[in-house]
């Protein structure tokens, strides 16, 4: 389970980083972004300002799964005057270039800005800087957004952002985006507030809605790297203890997997799940090709993974994955609340040109930029400094999210993450390629996190 994927996908070593993209498309995702394979959390949302905020149905546990929302109360005025700079660093340009994601973040900057009339009436502007993973470049931006006297840097998918964290500590400029990519990123709560889902909060609501369902032997697949012992010590076995699950990780060489004899070896022990929490799309498809042609045909669990859907065609039916967000493929399974910010969200991106993403990487940042200005309405005290706005953010408390169930961002939520919620949900998929969701709503796996 090296690579984590939160929604997006990009590979993220767990314990190195994150992958947070919005779990989204249903169809085959850019090859620039599948090599850099996302393998653990899954990834990607808001609306809200000069609008009256109405509760969500639920938190971001939510048993009936709502997500926060907001009515508006009449016309909003645009924002004007000048602009308030945040710095956005991406993976754009180089081997792996993720351009929907910054173009996510300028959409949900350009909605805060137009519909939601900013933060304090200014609007938000974003300074770029393109990286390509390497410790050096994110340093070298960072450099440059304290040139620039930006008031925050939000990060789109940044594995080398690290590297940035004393230049902007140094400079006193919080960092916040969806999901961090890198353990200093996930630990750095004097700096840094994610508005997505907590990286352990994946693997132990994959397990609580294994319980749920009424399975009891699991067999999962990780790849065999330290990061995936500790994942499998800390998170998983825990949480399965607390369950009452029969759980064992069978470790792969993430090299040369032979998914055949992986499948078989799962299959040995009569599992009532097989899968992983944490997989890349070549594995996803890898081993739900290898169970299903050994003949398992129970429930398959393939984390975040969406391409095996296209490929596979029946094989694919009844495996299951998760999402931080309401998908915009499956809007009829969202509370009412969460289908208006949906059609927000298509609106925005389909007024703009960009109709095309709207079920990929785009989702997860244009939620966080919208996150952001929500956040930054409602606690926001005098100027748009670093040090005001690293304040806000760690007082956002039952926020609703947009797309999401509330955001609580004091480091409560999962002790000794940065990010803001644990909320999470399991979708499948059905006959046709579909998908339906079989959780009851949000899953809050905030309630495995150490005490």
């Amino acid at each position: 389970m090296n690579r984590f994927r939160t929604g997006v996908v990009v590979v993220v070593v767990l314990g190195l980083s994150v992958a947070a993209a919005g779990c989204g498309s249903d169809k085959k995702q850019s090859s620039s972004a599948t090599s850099a394979a996302s393998t653990g959390s899954p990834a990607a949302t808001t609306t809200a300002a000069a609008t009256t905020q109405a509760a969500s149905s639920s938190t971001a546990a939510g048993g009936s799964g709502s997500a926060g929302s907001s009515a508006s109360t009449g016309p909003v005025t645009p924002a004007s005057g000048a602009p308030i700079l945040i710095g956005f660093t991406n993976m754009e340009g180089g081997a792996i270039s993720l351009p929907e994601i910054r173009i996510g973040a300028e959409q949900g900057m350009n909605y805060v800005n137009e519909q939601m009339g900013g933060v304090q009436g200014r609007p938000l502007k974003l300074m770029r800087c393109d990286v390509d993973g390497s410790p050096e470049k994110s340093v070298d931006c960072g450099n440059k957004f304290v040139e620039a006297k930006v008031s925050a840097v939000m990060e789109g998918v940044d594995v080398g952002a690290d590297a940035m964290l004393p230049i902007l500590r140094d400079a006193k400029i919080p960092l916040f985006g969806f999901v961090p990519y890198g353990p200093q990123q996930r630990s750095a709560t004097d700096i840094a507030v994610f508005l997505g889902t907590a990286v352990p909060a994946y693997g132990a609501a994959e397990l609580k809605n294994s319980a749920d369902q009424g399975r009891k032997k699991l067999r999962l697949f990780l790849a065999d790297l330290p990061s995936s012992h500790s994942y499998d010590e800390t998170v998983i076995q825990p949480t399965a203890k607390t369950l009452g699950l029969d759980v064992k990780i069978i470790f792969y060489d993430a090299a040369s997997a032979d998914w055949n004899a992986l499948a078989t070896t799962a299959m040995a022990d009569k599992p009532d799940e097989t899968g992983s929490p944490s997989a890349q799309e070549a594995d996803c498809l890898g081993f739900i090709q290898g169970l299903r042609g050994a003949g398992f045909t129970g429930p398959i669990f393939a984390a975040a993974c969406n391409q095996f859907i296209a490929t596979v065609g029946t094989q694919a039916v009844g495996v299951q994955t998760y999402s931080e967000y309401w998908l915009p493929s499956v809007p009829d399974a969202a509370p009412p609340v969460a289908q208006a910010e949906l059609k927000t969200y298509i609106d925005q991106m389909t007024s703009s040109g960009n109709k095309d993403l709207i079920n990929g990487f785009a989702g997860f940042t244009f939620a966080a930029a919208v996150n952001f200005g929500r956040a930054m309405q409602k606690y926001l005290q005098g100027d748009p400094n670093g040090v005001n706005i690293l304040t806000a953010l760690h007082s956002v408390k039952d926020m609703p999210g947009f797309l999401h169930g509330n955001l609580t961002c004091d480091g409560s939520v999962w002790k000794g993450e940065t990010s803001c919620t644990a909320g999470v949900l399991i979708y499948e998929v059905i006959p046709g390629g579909g998908r339906k969701l079989v959780s009851k709503g949000f899953i809050d796996a905030s309630v495995f996190a150490p005490k």
